[in-house]
């Protein structure tokens, strides 16, 4: 999600970054691992057991994650399974096993994943793409703020976050259709510092938008990402 972004904008939003990095983006101590963040529907997602990744994927734990979408979790002890269910979904997982279980409405089927869920400090781990997905759920993963981003079918239609490559987080908040500004709506940096307001389509800003610089404000027609009118 996200991928589609007006060339333009970005390029303005960029040069705003520069005037905020520090508050954007935190040091780090370069003699500790860091973190694996999550989030659900543009809300962090805390845990009491950090994610860790296993073979080159994330693994998180279950609860926290389909607690977090609305569903509840089960714990088999016996079988050791894992049982999430709401959203009109089951999902079912068994500790070392590959294999995945969903079932709807429309019945039943099996998947299996690369990674199998493991046990760590008594918490359910499970490689959270495939999971995720499985609740017909998008997944994102942003490789410099090492955040997995996760968004539901239902999830909120008037926020969302984009992540630029270089870990900056802008948060959009507005009319939004398919994981995309679409309609009136405002950008702006985590400390509430606004980047743009004004009209998009598909994530484009298309028709009336003022965009604010470092130095500078510009407000005109926009058609596509590119200003077309002042």
């Amino acid at each position: 999600m996200w991928k589609k972004f007006s060339v333009a904008l970005l390029s303005l939003f960029l040069l705003c970054s520069l005037a905020f990095a520090q508050e954007a983006m935190p040091l780090r101590d370069p003699l500790q691992t860091p973190a694996i963040h999550v989030t659900v529907n543009g809300m962090d997602v805390p845990f009491d057991t950090a994610p860790i990744i296993v073979n080159d994927r994330t693994m998180v734990p279950m609860r926290a994650i389909f607690e977090a979408l609305g569903m509840a979790v089960e714990w088999d002890g016996d079988t050791q399974t894992v049982t999430a269910s709401g959203n009109g979904v089951e999902i079912t997982t068994t500790i070392g096993q590959t294999e995945v279980i969903k079932r709807t409405q429309n019945g039943e089927e099996t998947f299996e994943t690369d990674q199998a869920p493991i046990i760590k400090d008594d918490r359910t781990l499970v490689p959270v793409r495939f999971i995720a997905e499985a609740a017909s759920c998008w997944v994102d993963w942003n490789m410099p703020s090492r955040t997995v981003v996760i968004t539901s079918d239902d999830a909120p239609e008037n926020i969302a976050r984009l992540y630029y490559e270089d870990g900056t987080t802008i948060l959009y908040h507005g009319e939004v259709k398919n994981g995309l500004p679409n309609g009136k709506g405002t950008y702006y940096y985590e400390n509430g510092t606004v980047l743009c307001i004004g009209e998009f389509s598909d994530g484009e800003t298309n028709g009336f938008c003022t965009v604010y610089g470092v130095d500078f404000v510009k407000s005109g027609i926009y058609s596509n990402g590119s200003l077309v009118e002042e």
